[in-house]
Order: C-alpha cells, then structure tokens, then sequence
C-alpha cells in the first residue's frame, strides 16, 4: 500500500478537530495488510512447489 493510500485511510477517519476516530484503525490496516501479504506468499509458494512437482524437482523445505 502507498503511503498517499494510508494517508486516504487515516484522513477517512478522522473527526472534525482531526483528530482519529479510531485509535486502533492503522493498527488494524497494518495486520490487514501483512495478512494479504502472507496469503499471497503462500499462493506462489504453492504454485511454486505444484510447478516443481510438475518438474520432477522436489522441493526444498
């Protein structure tokens, strides 16, 4: 994510003083993030391995 994408995020959700509404938001954005990070790692870890299986290569753990 871009930092201008979690400014949107942060600004989205502040009150009228600006101040957050939310204290735990970016926190949340943050494991939102590495969640998504991590589940696509291990969709091309899979692949990765279906592709060396395919091979005949077994794969290193």
């Amino acid at each position: 994510m871009l930092n201008a994408e979690w400014s949107e995020v942060r600004d989205a959700h502040r009150d009228e003083d600006g101040h957050e509404d939310d204290p735990t938001l970016m926190d949340k954005k943050v494991v939102e993030y590495f969640d998504t990070f991590w589940d696509t790692a291990d969709e091309i870890r899979a692949e990765a391995s279906r592709l060396l299986a395919a091979l005949g290569i077994e794969a290193a753990r």
